[in-house]
């Protein structure tokens, strides 16, 4: 279903019903308004812009309707978001797809995390939206060659963990949920007032209950 977030900005979301969605709505919006407008401006113009693009570029016909009217940017809260797979399977509560402009959070994450937490992660993901917006990709792991190395020792990890491997609480973890050492997003959205550091502390505490939703939901 989609819902509204900030109608005025484009924002709005799509979810599984899995979620307190006036939950989510109100905590995104609280953020949004926290940014400063220069770099609302700059997101939302990248977005239309964007949009106008992938439109351009698809042949005339139906789908151009379907994708004139649908929202963007994509944001979605999801069970288990589909793309999530293909980053080696690792737990992320958020991620951003700069290319399509695409913010999606993991459901069992937006649920029990407690609302400063969830709404950290909101603002990491619009982090890495903005740098895109403003061309900036130093952030992204496809050109990151460290982080690249990270994920497939995650892969790894993985993998043992589904064989049966008996692995330390603190592998468990980082299976699951990467410590990505993404200083540019850090560095940015500790300017809005948001503080990164918050969401590994929520995550090494509550390890057990991620490790155990991520194994589920990767079914």
């Amino acid at each position: 279903m989609i819902r509204p977030i900030v109608k005025s900005s484009g924002l709005y979301f799509r979810d599984d019903g899995n979620i307190d969605a006036a939950r989510f709505a109100r905590l995104f919006k609280e953020v949004w308004k926290a940014i400063p407008m220069r770099d609302r401006k700059v997101m939302v113009k990248h977005w239309r812009s964007q949009k106008a693009a992938f439109v351009a570029l698809i042949q005339p016909g139906e789908s151009v309707a379907q994708l004139q009217k649908m929202p963007w940017p994509r944001i979605e809260v999801l069970s288990w978001p589909p793309d999530f797979q293909e980053c080696y399977g690792i737990c992320f509560p958020g991620r951003a797809f700069g290319s399509v402009s695409r913010l999606a959070f993991w459901a069992f994450a937006v649920e029990k995390m407690p609302d400063q937490i969830i709404k950290t992660v909101i603002a990491h993901e619009l982090g890495h939206a903005y740098l895109f917006a403003i061309d900036d990709y130093s952030h992204s792991e496809d050109i990151r060659p460290q982080q690249n190395e990270e994920a497939e020792i995650r892969a790894d990890l993985l993998t043992r963990l589904k064989a049966g491997e008996e692995l330390t609480p603190t592998e468990k973890l980082l299976a699951f949920w990467p410590d990505d050492g993404e200083t540019e997003v850090y560095e940015l959205i500790s300017d809005w007032g948001f503080y990164d550091e918050e969401i590994d502390e929520w995550a090494y505490a509550n390890r057990d209950a991620i490790i155990a939703a991520a194994m589920r939901d990767l079914q």
